[in-house]
């Protein structure tokens, strides 16, 4: 597993550990975070099934405050299933079944982040 890395800056930031396709991938069902996220493609398996093929992406992020501190972590997954003729596309197809999963849960920890930030304030 490899996690990318570096300081964090006073923006929202997206750091990626990916093949070039793939961080273009996430990057795009990503979007705009409202935190420093690294997000690191940790698992790719393809397994032949019923109807072709599975595959099954793993992703995982941490979330980091503008000191650098490690605020939480996350893993998603998620699967696609197709002809085995397809398999960039079902391949594309889990991997942004896993960013927007990633980033659902990211936005949710942010929002519920900041309503606690303004209600102890």
């Amino acid at each position: 597993m490899v996690l990318a890395a570096s300081t964090a800056h006073a923006q929202p930031v997206l750091h990626v550990t990916a093949a070039p396709a793939q961080t273009r991938t996430l990057l795009a069902a990503l979007g705009e975070l409202p935190s420093t996220v690294d997000v690191s493609l940790t698992r790719v398996d393809v397994t032949p099934d019923a109807q072709g093929l599975a595959v099954r992406v793993e992703l995982r992020a941490l979330v980091s405050d503008e000191a650098g501190r490690i605020l939480w972590s996350s893993a998603v997954h998620a699967t696609a299933k197709g002809a085995a003729r397809d398999r960039k596309l079902i391949e594309q197809d889990a991997l942004d079944a896993a960013a927007r999963e990633l980033a659902k849960q990211v936005r949710a920890r942010a929002s519920v982040a900041t309503a606690w930030n303004r209600s102890s304030t």
